[in-house]
């Protein structure tokens, strides 16, 4: 039997229409498998629901080019935001005095001699 390599060598052969029929049948095969049934289930109910949400008036439909408009605009609302913001490491506290960071700075020693 021919290797991988040794396939894709000949079919790299063939005439471009005959390298598409191939690539075409290669990924029709991938989709012959059959959903089990508690997926094809599960995807039943989810419709159902997403269905009697709908016709029960509990969601608002939108149509796509308004919805990708308003998520566009809460994206630039976004950004607007972090710009307004000063960088990390800028914030109001100021830093440390460096006497405040010393140790043993003190008069007084716990050292016996």
């Amino acid at each position: 039997m021919a290797t991988r390599s040794q396939l894709v060598d000949e079919l790299l052969k063939l005439p471009a229409a005959d390298r598409a029929d191939a690539a075409r049948t290669l990924l029709e095969s991938l989709d012959d498998h059959e959903e089990p049934a508690d997926v094809e289930r599960a995807w039943h109910d989810e419709i159902a629901s997403r269905v009697d949400e709908i016709e029960r008036g509990a969601v608002t439909l939108e149509d796509g080019p308004a919805a990708v408009e308003r998520l566009r605009e809460r994206a630039r609302a976004r950004l607007q935001r972090r710009r307004a913001r000063p960088p990390r490491g800028t914030g109001s506290i100021p830093p440390r005095s460096p006497s405040s960071t010393q140790r043993g700075s003190g008069t007084t020693s716990n050292c016996r001699a």
